[in-house]
């Protein structure tokens, strides 16, 4: 299968920017196949996107995509400390909280 196939990935919308074709598009098709699902009972698996930074350097990089994220009405879900490390958020083991200026 070539790399471009169709995979059934749902794009989150998240990278684009708010005002684009492309968020509207992305947002919209998302909700309309979400209920089109629904109504057919089709399996949808909303697993979700987690997205990390390397290290400090690409901080400035996540605020922009949580800043077109929340313009775009995508849900966000900060993952905090707390629950990084009291085992509430299931994420790989080697994922630490940054923040700026840390």
């Amino acid at each position: 299968m070539p790399a471009g196939a169709i995979v059934g990935v749902l794009h989150a919308g998240f990278y684009y920017s708010p005002d684009s074709l492309k968020a509207q598009l992305t947002r919209d098709g998302n909700e309309r196949l979400r209920v089109y699902c629904q109504e057919k009972n089709i399996h949808l698996n909303q697993c979700g996107k987690l997205v990390v930074a390397k290290d400090h350097t690409e901080l400035a990089a996540m605020d922009e995509l949580v800043k077109r994220g929340k313009a775009n009405g995508i849900p966000l879900q900060e993952i905090t400390a707390v629950a990084l490390h009291t085992g509430l958020t299931p994420v790989a083991p080697l994922c630490r909280v940054l923040r700026h200026g840390e």
